[in-house]
C-alpha cells in the first residue's frame, strides 16, 4: 500500500495517524517552530521572564489555558468563516453544471 492510496481510498484508521504524523512533521519544520514563542507570548500576554515566578503558577496556568482556548476559538471561527464564504461563492457555479 502506498501513501496516496491510503489517503484517498484506504481505511480511515490508517489515514488519521498518517495525517497526524504529517502535521507533527510540519510543526517541527524550521518555518513553523520559531513562531511558537511568539504565539505563546501572544496567548498568555506575558514575556518569558514573567512566567518564571513559582508563586503565581496557578494564576498563570489559568491565564494560559483561557488564552489558548480563546485563540483556538478565534482561529477556528475565522477559517470556518473563510470556508463558508468560499462555499457561498462556489455554490452558484455548481448549480449551473449538468450531470449526465
Amino acid at each position: 500500500m502506498d501513501i496516496p492510496h491510503i489517503v484517498t481510498a484506504g481505511p480511515m484508521l490508517l489515514a488519521i495517524p498518517l495525517a497526524l504524523a504529517a502535521g507533527g512533521i510540519t510543526f517541527l519544520s524550521p518555518y513553523c517552530l520559531p513562531l511558537v514563542p511568539g504565539y505563546l507570548s501572544f496567548i498568555t500576554g506575558m514575556s518569558g521572564t514573567e512566567g518564571q515566578h513559582p508563586a503565581r503558577g496557578s494564576v498563570l496556568r489559568g491565564r494560559t489555558v483561557l488564552g489558548t482556548l480563546l485563540f483556538m476559538v478565534g482561529f477556528s471561527g475565522l477559517f470556518a468563516a473563510y470556508g463558508a464564504f468560499s462555499g457561498s461563492l462556489g455554490a452558484p457555479c455548481c448549480s449551473t453544471t449538468r450531470t449526465s
